[in-house]
């Protein structure tokens, strides 16, 4: 019903333009359910097969259940692939542990050289990732550490933990962390803004500042 429902609402972009139709999934996790993204996959290709070409299909994932059948998936659909990783072990351990109390980093990374031996081409152009940054703030880690080895064809996220509905900052001294925040961000903004003037690419900076 919900590709339906989106079919239907998109007849404008359908019959008036040459726009993308973008289906995401997004969680949660959605890989718990597999078997559904399949399943709304074919019937796409089925009862949309005139406009199965203009579909582009996302999915975000902390990527525990990644295997090589799921990829053969994404690479057939072309999908885009967004990781949830929140920089180095010791900051994305601190709030990504798995239903155990068991830090993820580890499996995070496995995962990603799973996807990189099975098709290189497709981690380069096709897999991004996501990066929640969190107090207790240390900007300057995160950016060296996708500087370093995750930078991709597609720009990686960064985002920040919402502060409604959550008592999340309330372990933290906030007027603290928020001073420590505003540092940090005005330090990668000086940085950014002398390689812009040196005309030097920093890809990391420039999707955080940019998009």
């Amino acid at each position: 019903q919900a590709i339906d429902f989106f079919h239907t609402n998109s007849k404008y972009l359908i019959e008036k333009t040459d726009h993308d139709l973008l289906l995401s999934f997004y969680g949660g996790e959605p890989l718990l359910n597999f078997d559904l993204i399949k399943n709304c996959l074919e019937y796409i290709g089925q009862e949309y097969r005139a406009q199965m070409p203009r579909f582009k299909f996302s999915l975000t994932t902390n990527a525990g259940l990644i295997n090589t059948y799921i990829l053969e998936t994404f690479i057939k659909y072309n999908f885009s692939l967004y990781i949830s990783l929140d920089g180095p072990s010791i900051l994305h351990n601190r709030y990504r542990l798995n239903k155990n109390g068991k830090p993820t980093y580890d499996n995070v990374i496995e995962m990603i050289e799973l996807i990189k031996s099975v098709d290189k081409n497709y981690f380069t152009n096709n897999v991004g990732f996501v990066a929640v940054i969190a107090p207790e703030y240390d900007h300057a880690s995160i950016f060296d550490f996708f500087r370093n080895n995750y930078i991709t064809n597609v720009s990686p996220i960064f985002t920040r933990v919402s502060s409604s509905d959550t008592t999340f900052f309330s372990f933290f001294d906030m007027s603290i962390e928020d001073e420590k925040r505003f540092c940090q961000i005005n330090t990668l903004k000086a940085e950014y803004l002398e390689k812009i003037v040196n005309n030097k690419e920093d890809r990391a900076l420039r999707a955080y500042f940019e998009t």
